[in-house]
């Protein structure tokens, strides 16, 4: 069967990348044991791809390769005939906008925290008055 990413794959992203390790979905190999398998066989043939293994169930293909040999990029480039165009996230924006919402959420919490334990202490001292 000839592999033909334009029609075959619908949608193709990053899941997961670091070095050494990719993780993208394919939706055409969800539940298709023989593309799965076609897929998986064009990229280990990929220059310094260890391994590539398919999930059926998520529709995902787990790649792990040899960062000193290929990067991200070049095996991005590589995996585009065999699987289509990636989409690949701005994971550094996505992290700094994640921990930027984290420290404001934190910072919001203490405030909460602080003006109910204030309001509790105030009780106490006019009931203490009383």
């Amino acid at each position: 069967m000839a592999m033909s990413p334009a029609t075959d794959v619908k949608r193709v992203h990053v899941l997961h990348a670091i070095d050494g390790r990719l993780r993208i979905r394919v939706s055409a190999v969800k539940r298709d044991r023989t593309r799965a398998a076609e897929y998986c066989e064009a990229i280990r043939r990929i220059a310094g791809v260890r391994q590539a293994v398919p999930s059926l169930v998520t529709g995902s293909i787990t790649i792990t390769y040899d960062a000193s040999k290929v990067n991200r990029a070049a095996l991005c480039g590589a995996l585009a005939p065999i699987v289509g165009d990636l989409h690949v996230p701005e994971a550094p924006a996505v992290v700094r906008g994640a921990s930027t919402m984290l420290a404001h959420a934190g910072h919001q919490v203490m405030q909460v925290v602080l003006k109910s334990a204030m309001e509790a202490a105030l009780k106490h001292a006019i009931f203490a008055l009383l």
